[in-house]
């Protein structure tokens, strides 16, 4: 019966994926990281070592079908797993999948295949996850193991470069929810994005005395009219130490819903943050100090909590009533 289960899940699985991206080599595939997305809100992020070669990862979100899935050709033909585990890490972040090893019938050898059914809050967990290890720099780690214990039986150092380009765009499309947002009466969404000209201050949570981290309370803003977020920015002194890129997410606290979940650039020099100036684009630490995500999202009127990955080293103080040092910046609608 279990036998007969597992290829059955196999079958579902190929029969999904035939038709949207399989783990094998694929024609049009560049070496490196590689980013598909498709219009039914479809986004696969993948690594091959060359062109059209096997993709030794592959993270892909189906929004439309309420699926997350993980998978990866690095596992050794024949070395099957009914229970595994499959691990990304970069520095100290770390995401952790459960699935299987299995023969994999699209392409004809064994692949790790993790297929998860997640609502819209499931998602946002995997992204306030899996984005830090992504975003980290420099190299990550895949490992697959047994679930319940026993050596490594895959490791592969997949390198992170090219990779901080196409991040915007996957968290878009995977770590984005408008089915999250709270719905107000007649709002209604721009067409397309407002003029960048017309942007200004939403919420500023700044100070200029000394400063700890840990925030105690909650680092919260209002929107009296419906806007266009732009940009949020976050500030992590950690005695000048700074702390590793991660993500900034934004909550509903009327609904307790995670609208977005964004990596961040992160950088050790201060820079302009008056409306319309340039943010860097790149990172420059560390110390990574100052930390700015481009949301890129349209929020009806309402109360909107900023959660910061790292809490432990996000500035506060006294004067900010103990929130978290943060700005946000947008286009107020009419």
């Amino acid at each position: 019966m279990r036998t007969t289960f597992s290829a059955l899940c196999v079958m579902v699985a190929a029969s999904l994926f035939a038709v949207t991206l399989p783990v094998g080599a694929d024609e049009g595939d560049p070496s490196g990281w590689f980013l598909r997305v498709d219009p039914r809100q479809r986004a696969f992020l993948t690594w091959t070592p060359r062109a059209e070669g096997p993709r030794m990862v592959m993270l892909g979100c189906l929004r439309d079908a309420g699926t997350f899935t993980t998978m990866s050709a690095a596992v050794q033909n024949g070395e099957e797993i009914p229970e595994a585990s499959l691990g990304l890490s970069a520095d100290d972040a770390v995401f952790e999948v459960e699935g299987k090893s299995v023969l994999y019938p699209y392409t004809g050898r064994t692949t790790f295949i993790s297929d998860l059914d997640v609502d819209d809050a499931a998602v946002m967990s995997i992204g306030a996850r899996l984005l830090p290890v992504l975003e980290g720099g420099g190299d990550m780690v895949l490992e697959v193991s047994p679930r319940q214990g026993g050596p490594v039986v895959t490791r592969v150092t997949i390198p992170l470069a090219g990779i901080a380009e196409l991040l915007p765009r996957f968290a878009e499309v995977c770590f984005t929810s408008a089915a999250a947002k709270p719905r107000s009466e007649g709002v209604r969404e721009p067409a397309k994005a407002p003029d960048p000209k017309l942007e200004t201050v939403l919420a500023r949570i700044a100070s200029d005395a000394a400063v700890v981290g840990s925030p105690s309370n909650p680092t919260v803003f209002r929107l009296d009219t419906p806007a266009w977020i732009t940009r949020l920015w976050t500030y992590h002194w950690n005695e000048g130490r700074g702390d590793r890129p991660g993500t900034i997410a934004i909550v509903s606290t009327t609904t307790g819903a995670v609208v977005g979940v964004w990596p961040v650039v992160a950088t050790r020099h201060m820079f302009a943050t008056t409306p319309g100036s340039t943010w860097p684009t790149a990172g420059d630490g560390p110390p990574f100090l100052y930390w700015t995500a481009t949301p890129a999202i349209w929020l009806p009127p309402g109360e909107y909590e900023i959660r910061d990955s790292s809490p432990g080293s996000w500035s506060q103080n006294e004067e900010t009533d103990h929130r978290g040092v943060a700005i946000v910046h947008g286009v107020s609608g009419r």
